[in-house]
């Protein structure tokens, strides 16, 4: 409980109604302990400076935490729009371009910020629902001013477009249980998204819009999603990963799916050309445009080269590889989320049998 009389006494100015106030009150309790200069009581000028310095500070840690806050995506996802195909290592005529693979990152980590997307098991065959601004999906991929509302819009057209011939789903008795992944693939693909709408509303007044996207994801890929996520199948994305140069990020993306296995990303030359769109053959610059890209992933994204391995299995020219895993402390806080959630789930499955 505050001391009434010790706040007035320093703070002559505060009455005793506003000291009633449980929240303010609490607030002042933080400085009646703390010596005022000379032992006298602060101005108010003083006072309310020091007062808006504090608030200050805490908004502004508030809004770097939420600006370096990952983005939490569901992992199949990862393997139905890589640029090549990670079973055939071929092109994969049904990729999504980059900027759409942005907006469909923001979708799921708004979707997945929701409990009900992420700890409530379902074997019903639903649809699922969603609304997001532009501003919305600049915040959630840390892409503050570089992904204009045209561009969103444009990407979010070709996301609509996209059509997923395959999904993989998570198999806890597969890999002598470690589990593995399976495909689940459809005879003639189906939109990620069914139903949707674009709009445009006002932002902050007249001066300025903002577009508005709405859609509904499709039940088969909601369904097979929410399936993944009940056995802990996320990825949390830091938004430096974001920032990258472009071959960067496609290079990152194709390696996500097999970053955190035992043996880690082995990135052959051909492969890499595939994703990049280079040319094979006659070898030239290639390489050396590889190695950058790949070097840019290391010091951004919490990776590691293996160039001990690179140096045993790779050669020079076509035979060139890149050997990439995750830091040790990538792949242990992984693997505690993991066991964290799992420890949930049997906790509420012992709930729900008594």
């Amino acid at each position: 409980m505050i001391n009434v009389d010790k706040a007035i006494q320093l703070w002559p100015y505060l009455t005793e109604e506003a000291l009633k106030d449980e929240a303010y009150s609490a607030y002042i309790q933080k400085w009646l302990d703390r010596p005022t200069p000379g032992g006298k009581p602060m101005d108010i000028l003083s006072w309310y400076t020091r007062q808006l310095t504090v608030l200050q500070d805490e908004l502004r840690r508030q809004k770097e935490e939420q600006g370096n806050r990952p983005t939490t995506i569901e992992q199949s996802m990862n393997f139905a729009l890589l640029p090549v195909n990670p079973s055939t290592g071929e092109v994969n005529p049904y990729a999504l371009p980059l900027e759409s693979v942005w907006i469909l990152d923001a979708i799921m980590d708004k979707l997945l910020d929701d409990p009900r997307n992420r700890f409530i098991k379902t074997t019903i065959l639903d649809s699922c629902q969603f609304e997001i601004t532009t501003t919305e999906v600049r915040d959630r991929i840390g892409r503050k001013k570089e992904f204009s509302d045209q561009a969103q819009a444009e990407a979010f057209r070709r996301l609509v477009a996209w059509q997923i011939v395959s999904q993989y789903v998570w198999d806890e008795s597969q890999n002598l249980g470690r589990g593995g992944w399976y495909p689940v693939k459809s005879e003639h693909g189906i939109s990620a998204i069914t139903e949707w709408d674009k709009t445009e509303e006002a932002y902050r007044g007249r001066r300025r819009s903002r577009y508005v996207f709405r859609g509904e994801l499709h039940p088969l890929a909601w369904f097979i999603i929410r399936y993944n996520v009940m056995n802990h199948r996320i990825l949390k994305l830091p938004k430096t990963a974001y920032r990258m140069s472009r071959g960067a990020q496609l290079l990152y993306r194709q390696g996500l799916p097999f970053i955190f296995s035992r043996t880690g990303w082995r990135l052959t030359y051909p492969v890499a050309c595939r994703v990049l769109d280079y040319p094979e053959a006659p070898v030239k610059d290639q390489p050396g445009a590889i190695e950058k890209f790949v070097t840019e992933i290391v010091e951004s994204i919490d990776w590691r080269r293996d160039k001990e391995r690179e140096g045993r299995e790779g050669g020079v020219g076509q035979h060139r590889i890149w050997v990439l895993k995750a830091s040790k402390k990538a792949v242990r806080d992984l693997i505690m989320s993991r066991e964290h959630h799992s420890k949930i789930d049997q906790a509420r499955a012992l709930k729900q049998s008594h």
